[in-house]
């Protein structure tokens, strides 16, 4: 813990290997060695690590956990871990944007549209109204999901939305001209 406040990551990454090869199921030495992986992207020795850490010896909380796994599975280009990990974070943590985001993003990613619909709505209607971009952008992101549904009505409505806010962007426009075609 010493090294890693130091930001001395090579000392602690040692220090928590060392106390692996001893107990092999050591669940900080699990837990920190997952959670170096993941800041610095390694996805596959985090997977690994995290499924070795019992749910009930993190500290972190479940839903921090789920939303990490979802991570690492989207960055592995597993869509369908992503979604199933993205799915348990969001029953944990209904009320976050973020998770609500990567499960839309993973649900759009295995067809699931209607449920990337629904994930992508409840985080718009999260967001602050005052974050005018984040607020566009999932509009933006909500107005794809509409035309790949094929439901033109609801996909112009969202552009319509971004340009009422910003009526020079350009992804909407694009986007309402496609929809108009």
């Amino acid at each position: 813990v010493y090294q890693l406040r130091l930001h001395d990551h090579n000392s602690a990454v040692d220090a928590y290997e060392n106390a692996l090869r001893a107990m092999p199921e050591h669940p900080s030495a699990l837990e920190a060695l997952a959670g170096i992986a993941f800041e610095q992207r390694d996805f596959s020795r985090a997977r690994e690590l995290y499924s070795r850490l019992p749910e009930d010896k993190a500290s972190i909380t479940p839903d921090v956990l789920a939303f990490r796994l979802g991570i690492i599975a989207e960055g592995l280009g597993d869509d369908h871990g992503a979604l199933a990990a993205f799915s348990r974070a969001a029953e944990l943590m209904p009320n976050s944007p973020e998770i609500l985001a990567g499960l839309s993003r993973a649900a759009m990613r295995t067809g699931s549209l209607d449920a990337a619909i629904k994930a992508a709505r409840a985080q718009l209607e999260l967001l602050p109204v005052n974050d005018v971009q984040a607020v566009a952008e999932a509009r933006l992101e909500l107005a794809k999901l509409y035309a790949k549904v094929g439901d033109t009505e609801q996909a112009i409505r969202y552009n319509e939305l971004v340009l009422f806010e910003n009526p020079r962007s350009q992804p909407a426009l694009r986007a309402l001209y496609s929809c108009l075609l």
